[in-house]
């Protein structure tokens, strides 16, 4: 992969043309940028960032006067380019550092001042901890116990200013980059310390880019031992791709290229980016949870812990056989959730996210440390074993670390109010919480899942979540969250994944995020595919966009002009965009070959009607009345037929099988329909006590009824010739219901 390669990516997301990043990654006008950036640290008050501005402002002199004076610099470019390497990096911490003095929330006091701590100090430090640790167990005392908090209430400040420090650090060196990569491959560092410092990681590439962050979470991913480590660096830098950014960069395109060019890898990316779609659809999610399946499991509840109501203990002797099935239907929604759960689906998000509030979240940090008791900021559980509930709770459970911080803080709240019987039980192994205890909580699915759900929760429910971009919501999925969205990965050689994360997409209905995905695409000419293609036509369809569907279809009936789903698909565009000029031929070929929908035929008949091919309409309209007599719109539209034909008894029998049957499934408009049948058919006391209904039904205020009816009427206009009708008569029935209206002293006039 070369520079040319990546500066030919089309990219879909670029930032603004005019803002220091447009100037530096797009248009690459180095001095215009160096005058913003001057004027942004100024009107910032940022004046210890003037040393680096005017080195890089006295090298471009230095090279410009170099060039003035006649002088061929081969590595001119190559210069340039580092001088816009060198902009950019400070455009990124002047913003960061801005951040942190206008938000809180990125700034953490502590007694360790890790900013200007040296390297070899964090590494001793975190590796002490460890051995103290390892101490501490071979001596069970009292003391000891005081000891032990001692130890971990250091190390939770330590690793606290260790966060902070990370996501808001400037950017790094080399030997910072290294000191890093090391550390957090160390097996003499706790794994939690690292999988907390990895957190820290993803949310500094979210406040800005720096290339030797992002190598760090690739360099963990590659060759990292602890899976919780490594599948927390594949999420970091899978959400924090570069885009433009990466012109800068060609070295960082190389090393992904290496690292995606693995099937195993691949298969790895595709299904974390489908543990992300379920994320993103986590709401909907929720939603079915609440409608469908926990109405169902607190009745199933019910049965199984004997509490059932009279009511219910009656219907048990009136019908032996409802606990037997209401069981299996507990069973059914246990299973399905289960089966949610295992996919993906983020099932607790509902009832914990009101769980969120505790003091203990207001710390970013706490979002991404893994869960252990000997945390500091909890509290101790009056009564209670806490290794006991710990191993009952959460050994036997799917619950993300937060998740399991939320419990343990609610539980600390009311253990003074547990009755003593209960706490005995707990703490006798009694009481367990059932779950998925058959998971392989060590499979990497499985570990992503878990941090995905703390992302997910940390990007919705925390107190600094404006502030950064969100991968599960609006903007932030075509950003981040849809990583399969970055061009760059069609680069490096992900190209060959497409289709198939376009078939899940499309399996399961999700237009809006086919459509972006396709469309993202649009200009690549690797994925020219007739499957790729599909996806595109569909999710345009999908998503109301006939024209672009159309295009898509009909190149896919040139490639494929005997395929039916194709024109289905043709067809199906046509009916949404009511465009029957351009189905009109393809629905007779289905219909020919009989494979054609009663949908699509009863678009084909009333096309026939609209463009005067009445016969065949009608033709068509009884073929389909017989074959679904139950079908009220074949009906309605069988019957607007006769009735443009000059039929109009016909007409009005088949509008009385609409209006008067006994389904309710006819609405006002039928009863417009028969009301014009009865006039044409000169049943005029019928026709205006049927107008009289109509307006009544539709709320017709007494100022709108006569220029109603007229209207009404005045659609009647291709039809009336036939029966001999003219315009006065449509005005003189118009005068004629009005006076109706009034003289049965209409509700709409009293309400006026």
């Amino acid at each position: 992969m070369n520079k040319d390669d990546i500066n030919n990516i089309r990219w879909s997301i670029k930032p603004e043309r005019e803002s220091i990043p447009g100037l530096i990654l797009l248009s690459k006008e180095l001095g215009e940028a160096l005058n913003r950036m001057r004027n942004d640290i100024n009107s910032f008050g940022l004046r210890k960032y003037y040393e680096r501005l005017e080195s890089i402002e006295e090298d471009y002199r230095l090279m410009k006067d170099f060039i003035k004076r006649g002088f061929d610099d081969p590595k001119r470019e190559e210069v340039y380019n580092s001088l816009l390497k060198r902009l950019y990096h400070l455009h990124c911490d002047v913003m960061i550092t801005r951040r942190k003095q206008n938000t809180s929330g990125f700034n953490y006091y502590s007694p360790f001042n890790v900013a200007t701590m040296p390297l070899d100090d964090i590494r001793q430090r975190l590796e002490s901890f460890v051995q103290d640790t390892a101490l501490l167990s071979l001596d069970p005392s009292a003391t000891n116990s005081e000891k032990k908090k001692a130890i971990y209430a250091e190390h939770h400040e330590l690793t606290t200013a260790l966060f902070y420090h990370l996501m808001t650090d400037t950017h790094w060196n080399e030997e910072t980059q290294k000191f890093y990569q090391e550390l957090l491959l160390s097996p003499t560092i706790d794994s939690m310390d690292a999988q907390l410092l990895v957190g820290a990681l993803l949310l500094a590439l979210l406040l800005a880019f720096d290339a030797r962050k992002f190598a760090t979470l690739l360099y963990l991913y590659q060759y990292a031992t602890d899976p919780q480590v490594k599948q927390r660096a594949l999420v970091g830098w899978a959400l924090t791709l570069p885009k433009v950014e990466i012109t800068l960069y060609p070295n960082l395109a190389e090393q992904l290229h290496k690292t995606v060019s693995s099937q195993a890898v691949q298969r790895e990316l595709l299904e974390l980016q489908y543990q992300i779609v379920y994320c993103i659809n986590a709401e909907k999610a929720m939603q079915e949870i609440n409608r469908d399946i926990l109405p169902t499991m607190m009745r199933g509840q019910n049965i199984v812990m004997g509490t059932q109501t009279d009511e219910q203990k009656l219907q048990d002797i009136l019908n032996p056989d409802a606990e037997e099935r209401a069981m299996e239907e507990l069973e059914k929604s246990y299973t399905r959730m289960m089966d949610m759960q295992q996919k993906g689906v983020d099932v607790y998000f509902g009832g914990f996210s009101q769980m969120k509030r505790f003091p203990f979240f207001n710390r970013a940090s706490n979002w991404f440390v893994p869960y252990y008791p000997e945390h500091p900021e909890l509290k101790p559980l009056e009564g209670l074993d806490e290794a006991r509930l710990e191993q009952n709770i959460f050994a036997h459970s799917s619950f993300c670390n937060s998740d399991k911080y939320s419990l343990e803080l609610a539980m600390a709240m009311i253990a003074n109010q547990i009755p003593a019987e209960l706490k005995n039980a707990i703490n006798a192994n009694g009481i367990e919480i059932q779950g998925d205890m058959d998971v392989d909580k060590s499979n990497p699915a499985y570990i992503r899942r878990m941090y995905l759900q703390d992302l997910y929760r940390f990007f919705f429910l925390n107190n600094m979540k404006e502030e950064f971009v969100n991968p599960f919501r609006g903007g932030g999925i075509v950003m981040r969250g849809l990583f399969f969205g970055n061009q760059l990965l069609a680069q490096v050689g992900l190209s060959s994944q497409f289709v198939t994360f376009g078939k899940f997409l499309y399996k399961r209905g999700l237009w809006q995020l086919l459509q972006l995905f396709t469309s993202i695409y649009e200009l690549d000419t690797t994925l020219t595919s007739n499957e790729w293609l599909y996806f595109r036509a569909v999710a345009a369809m999908q998503t109301g966009k006939y024209g672009e569907a159309k295009r898509h279809f009909a190149e896919l009936m040139n490639r494929l002009p005997e395929d039916d789903k194709v024109a289905h698909g043709y067809v199906e565009t046509c009916i949404r965009s009511h465009d029957f000029a351009q189905a009109e031929q393809v629905l007779e070929r289905l219909q020919g070959k009989g494979n054609i929908s009663p949908e699509q035929e009863l678009f084909l008949a009333k096309g026939y009607a609209r463009t005067g091919k009445t016969e065949k309409a009608i033709e068509l309209l009884f073929k389909l009345n017989y074959e679904h007599p139950d079908n009220m719109e074949v009906k309605r539209h069988l019957a607007l037929t006769q009735l443009q034909e000059g039929r109009a008894e016909t007409a009005i029998d088949l509008l009385n099988s609409i209006v008067y049957n006994n389904n309710n499934e006819s609405d006002a408009r039928d009863i417009l329909y028969l009301a014009a049948a009865h006039w044409l058919a000169n049943n005029t006391q019928k026709a205006i006590e049927l107008f009289v209904n109509f307006l009544k039904k539709t709320g017709e205020k007494p100022n709108e009824t006569r220029s109603g009816i007229d209207e009404i009427l005045h659609l009647l206009d291709s039809m009336t010739e036939k029966y001999n009708r003219s315009a006065i008569d449509i005005r003189i029935l118009t005068d004629i219901v009005a006076d109706e209206m009034e003289a049965n002293n209409s509700p709409n006039i009293n309400n006026d």
